[in-house]
C-alpha cells in the first residue's frame, strides 16, 4: 500500500479507518509506504488553525505527529524503516518536513 500525501489529509478518526483497511486488505508481512506532513512542518504556523494539529491554508491539513502515530500502530505494523526531514519532496519554492 503506498501513500503519499494522504495520511495528512485524514482528520484522526478516518485515518483509523486507514489502518484497519490496510490491515484487513493486506497479507501477511504486508507493507505500507506512506510519505506525509509532520508537526514539524513550518506550514503548521501558517492557516486557519483548527485544533493543535490542524490548518487550513488553500486545503486542509492534518500535521503528523509521528512518535503518536507510531505508538498507536505499534501492535499492527513494524516499521522497518524510517527517515524525516526537509529535501525529500521539494515542489517548486516548497520544502515540507516530512516522514518516510
Amino acid at each position: 500500500m503506498y501513500a503519499r500525501f494522504f495520511l495528512h489529509t485524514l482528520n484522526a478518526k478516518p485515518e483509523i479507518l486507514f489502518f484497519k483497511f490496510c490491515e484487513k486488505i493486506l497479507p501477511r508481512n504486508g507493507k505500507i509506504l506512506l510519505e506525509f506532513r509532520t508537526i514539524n512542518d513550518l506550514l503548521i504556523l501558517k492557516g486557519k488553525k483548527i485544533s493543535q494539529y490542524e490548518r487550513i491554508t488553500d486545503h486542509y491539513r492534518r500535521f503528523i505527529d509521528i512518535d503518536f502515530l507510531l505508538k498507536r500502530n505499534e501492535r499492527k505494523f513494524v516499521p522497518i524503516f524510517k527517515i524525516q526531514g526537509f529535501g525529500f519532496t521539494g515542489f517548486k519554492k516548497k520544502n515540507p518536513h516530512i516522514f518516510e
